[in-house]
């Protein structure tokens, strides 16, 4: 019996029976890689939380993308998904600061070069203000959409 017709070839019962079990197959293997991916976030996002320093990645427009719990914290953000999506301009940081963080920013992507031991000050989401040893580098990896530092 003919039960569809797709790209000109008529598939029977049988036919779609063994497209449907390969489909399911595919999605089961899909749903293991991102059961898998999910574990490997966690334990990533864990692993920087662990550090004594504060952490956090960019993308190419200046857009937090990621951060270690105790930079959200200082951000005034309760967690790393809260601060992603942010510029520095919506966190705590007086505006001469933002300015100042992202004018290195800038000079990190247009040199592809990294800037260590950058001594600035920042404010707290708690109002106060410290001293920070800041380190900034490029991060290109050759398969991700967009690059981040």
């Amino acid at each position: 019996m003919r039960l569809a017709e797709e790209k000109g070839t008529i598939m029977t019962e049988e036919g779609l029976q063994r497209e449907n079990e390969r489909l399911q197959r595919l999605i089961t293997e899909l749903e293991q890689r991102c059961t898998e991916l999910q574990d490997k976030l966690v334990l990533f996002q864990y692993t920087i939380d662990a550090l004594p320093q504060t952490l956090f990645w960019k993308d190419c427009d200046l857009i937090y993308r990621g951060c270690s719990q105790r930079f959200a914290d200082f951000a005034g953000c309760a967690s790393p998904e809260e601060l992603a999506g942010k510029t520095d301009y919506d966190l705590a940081w007086k505006p001469e600061e933002s300015e100042a963080f992202q004018a290195d920013d800038r000079e990190v992507l247009k040199t592809a070069r990294p800037k260590y031991h950058i001594m600035e000050t920042q404010r707290h989401a708690d109002g106060t203000e410290t001293w920070v040893e800041t380190s900034k580098a490029p991060i290109r990896a050759p398969m991700v959409r967009s690059s981040v530092w």
